[in-house]
C-alpha cells in the first residue's frame, strides 16, 4: 500500500457507530460518529451518519473498507470506489489496541461476552447471546435492573432510589403508569442500555441501590469470566486481561469490582482498558495487513495523529 491508500474504518456498537478515515501512512484523515437518542449503532442510518462524517474533510479516490461488523451494502451506497472490504471481531480489535496475540477479552457495552485465547491457540467464547438468553452484565443489563428498581421505588422506603426521577426525566415520563406502558413498547435493546450511563452517575453520587446494580453486573460477568478461564486451565497463569466496552470503560465502580473478583481465582491476570477507541484497533489491523514491515511506523503515525482527528 503506498503512503496516499486511505482505508475506512468502522466499529458498529449497539449504541453508536464510529468511523475512522486513515492514510496508507497511518496519518489520520477524518472521524465520524453516528449516534442518537433511540438510534442502534448497527443501523445503516448510524454508519451513514459516521461515514459521511469521517468523509466530511477528505475523500479518497478509493477505500479499503474494514468493519468491526457488516457494512458493504451501506458504504457503497456513498459512491466511494472500494479497493477491498474485510471484517474482523470485536477481540480481535480489542488484542490489535493491547498490542497482544492471546489473552482474555471482557465486554461490556450494549451486550456482553467474555472470551479467552492461550498461548497454545485454545479459543473459548461464552455469552453475546443477546438479551434474553444473554448478554449478562451488560448495558441492558444495568438498564433494565434499573427500570426494575424505579418500578418499586415507592414501595417501601428501603426500595427508594434516585433512578426513579432520573428515568423519568431521560425517557420523558410522567408517572408509574407511563413506566408500565413504556416497558412494553418493541424496542433496540439500545434504549434500554443507554441508560446505565445515569445508572453509574447515580452510583457514584452514592445512591445505594444503583450502586447494587452496578456490583451485581460485575460479579455477573466476573463469573463468565471464571468459566473461561476455568476451562483453558489457565488460572495459575499470567495473561492480560482486557476490558473493552462502554460499561467497563467508563464505570470505575463497574471495573473495580470486576478486577477484584478476577483476582480471587486468576490472581496472575493483569488487567487493563485500551486508551483507545474500538475502531481504532480495526485500523491497525488493516494496516498490518496491507503495511507488512512498515506496520510499526504506520501505527506510531496513527496513535499520534487519531486524537486531533476526533477533536475536530
Amino acid at each position: 500500500m503506498n503512503a496516499d491508500a486511505t482505508i475506512l474504518a468502522f466499529d458498529r456498537g449497539g449504541t453508536k457507530c464510529h468511523a475512522l478515515l486513515v492514510r496508507g501512512d497511518g496519518q489520520a484523515l477524518g472521524w465520524g460518529a453516528g449516534e442518537g437518542p433511540g438510534l442502534s449503532g448497527r443501523s445503516e442510518k448510524a454508519l451513514l451518519m459516521a461515514a459521511r462524517g469521517a468523509l466530511a474533510h477528505h475523500v479518497p479516490k478509493s477505500v479499503a473498507v474494514i468493519s468491526i461488523s457488516r457494512c458493504r451494502k451501506p458504504v457503497l451506497n456513498l459512491g466511494i470506489p472500494i479497493r477491498s472490504t474485510s471484517e474482523v471481531s470485536e477481540s480481535e480489535a480489542a488484542f490489535a489496541l493491547a498490542g497482544q496475540s492471546c489473552g482474555l477479552i471482557v465486554l461490556s457495552g450494549t451486550g456482553s461476552f467474555v472470551y479467552g485465547k492461550t498461548s497454545a491457540g485454545r479459543e473459548l467464547h461464552l455469552d453475546g447471546a443477546g438479551p434474553v438468553l444473554g448478554d449478562t452484565g451488560s448495558a441492558y443489563f444495568i438498564g433494565l435492573m434499573a427500570l426494575r428498581a424505579a418500578a418499586k421505588s415507592d414501595w417501601h422506603p428501603r426500595f427508594h432510589t434516585t433512578l426513579q426521577n432520573r428515568l423519568y426525566a431521560f425517557y420523558g415520563l410522567a408517572d408509574f403508569s407511563d413506566l408500565i406502558a413504556f416497558s412494553l413498547k418493541p424496542m433496540d435493546r439500545s434504549v434500554i442500555a443507554a441508560f446505565a450511563r445515569v445508572v453509574n452517575e447515580e452510583a457514584t453520587a452514592g445512591d445505594p441501590i444503583a450502586g447494587r446494580i452496578l456490583i451485581s453486573a460485575a460479579d455477573d460477568i466476573a463469573d463468565i469470566l471464571h468459566v473461561v478461564i476455568d476451562r483453558l486451565e489457565i488460572n495459575r497463569e499470567s495473561y492480560t486481561m482486557i476490558g473493552i466496552g462502554s460499561v467497563i470503560m467508563h464505570s470505575s465502580i463497574y471495573w473495580t469490582r470486576l478486577c477484584e473478583q478476577a483476582k480471587r481465582f486468576a490472581p496472575l491476570l493483569t488487567p487493563m482498558r485500551p486508551p483507545h477507541p474500538p475502531v481504532l484497533g480495526a485500523a491497525l489491523i488493516s494496516l498490518r495487513r496491507e503495511q507488512g514491515p512498515n506496520y510499526d511506523q504506520a501505527a506510531a503515525m496513527l496513535l499520534a495523529t487519531y486524537k486531533e482527528i476526533m477533536m475536530k
